[in-house]
């Protein structure tokens, strides 16, 4: 894994590089914008790890550069503080997360998803888009962005909810290809919820998930084509949606 760190602190780039696996990272540290702009030129990295404030550069600048001269690397800024308002600015610009300084164990979690998103946008990138309407129902928000995250990545149109009420008001306002159901949620059951979108969209194909057997067990005859069990791998949900999305009815 080869990154490129921005970091002025020495000290901060030392707490930064001990979150990275020792053994297969090769960390290139920059401190100035004329050795940052260089490396990006003339080498290649797997994701670029960014202060959000050193001398020399200006508010999303380093972000900016990267945009310019290395697009399709994953990029995320590590600093110590971030408003909100800044930090959505930072996504809506591009940015693959933001991870703060007191916060750092998060760091490789970040990194290693970051990576393998792109790694999956660059291998759909070859394949016909294909519009869907794909309804994500899952409590955990975390989970429920990174999921969206990568249908979004697939030209698809996503939308959330995180219990059975919000799940029922879309199903009753629109007509999904795709939904993603977690079997446990506030307030009712995934069950619940399919029988829900069986009646309202008959052709939309079903995906389950879960981290208890018995839930995927109680499911059985509700008509879903795939299962995703607890904790799963970014790739194997992006596997399961390339394999049905192509197979979808408009």
């Amino acid at each position: 894994m080869k990154v490129l760190l921005l970091e002025d602190n020495a000290n901060d780039a030392e707490l930064i590089k001990r979150e990275l696996p020792r053994d297969t990272t090769i960390l290139t540290l920059v401190q100035n914008r004329l050795d940052y702009e260089r490396e990006l030129a003339l080498s290649s990295f797997d994701i670029i790890l960014a202060d959000f404030s050193v001398p020399g550069f200006l508010d999303f600048e380093a972000l900016s550069i990267r945009s310019k001269l290395a697009s399709r690397t994953p990029f995320i800024y590590v600093t110590g503080t971030l408003q909100d308002r800044t930090a959505a600015k930072t996504l809506a610009m591009g940015a693959s997360d933001y991870v703060l300084k007191d916060c750092l164990a998060r760091l490789y979690h970040s990194v290693s998803v970051s990576i393998e998103l792109n790694k999956i946008r660059e291998t759909t990138e070859s394949l016909h888009p294909v519009k869907a309407e794909i309804l994500v129902v899952e409590d955990d928000h975390d989970l429920s962005e990174l999921l969206s995250q990568l249908f979004r990545m697939q030209d698809t149109v996503v939308f959330t909810a995180f219990d059975v009420k919000e799940a029922f008001e879309l199903v009753n306002k629109h007509r999904f290809h795709i939904a993603l159901v977690d079997m446990k949620l506030p307030n009712g059951s995934g069950s619940d919820v399919i029988r829900r979108i069986k009646e309202v969209s008959r052709n939309c194909m079903t995906i389950i998930t879960s981290g208890h057997p018995n839930l995927i067990d109680m499911a059985y005859g509700l008509g879903y084509v795939g299962v995703l069990m607890k904790p799963f791998s970014v790739s194997s949900a992006h596997e399961i949606l390339r394999k049905h999305r192509l197979n979808y009815n408009d």
